[in-house]
């Protein structure tokens, strides 16, 4: 008896398709499923990675409105991404376009911290400089 007579031959980890399956747009609603088709058409992508990249910046700007309840525990709302795709398949213009909006609040953020910072250090410095005062 052979061991391949005793044992099947394994099985490929994933099953090869010619053609991806396609993305169900329809499914992300009047709000994201329009901008993940534009996306795809104008950086060239497929609906999958637009989409992908679109669902991940929505993950990114609800986390801090609300938690998931599971059997009485609060978890919060997070959502981890991989894509997988070669060098040169526009993976981070489609992550930047995604994400322009959340960078530009980001920024925003940033400038308004800086004043903030400028501001509160002023303050200190009048603080001292009144003590020294005789």
């Amino acid at each position: 008896m052979q061991l391949c007579e005793v044992f099947d031959l394994p099985r490929p980890l994933l099953e090869y398709r010619p053609e991806p399956l396609a993305y169900p747009v329809e499914a992300l609603g009047q709000i994201l499923g329009p901008a993940v088709q534009r996306m795809a058409e104008v950086i060239g992508v497929p609906c999958a990675m637009a989409a992908q990249s679109v669902l991940a910046t929505a993950a990114l700007v609800t986390q801090s409105h609300a938690n998931v309840q599971l059997d009485g525990r609060v978890y919060p709302l997070s959502l981890y991404m991989l894509t997988v795709a070669s060098s040169g398949d526009r993976k981070s213009a489609v992550d930047h376009l995604a994400l322009a909006s959340a960078r530009e609040w980001e920024r925003r953020q940033w400038m308004l911290y800086l004043e903030q910072l400028k501001s509160n250090r002023a303050a200190i410095r009048g603080k001292h400089e009144a003590r020294e005062l005789p």
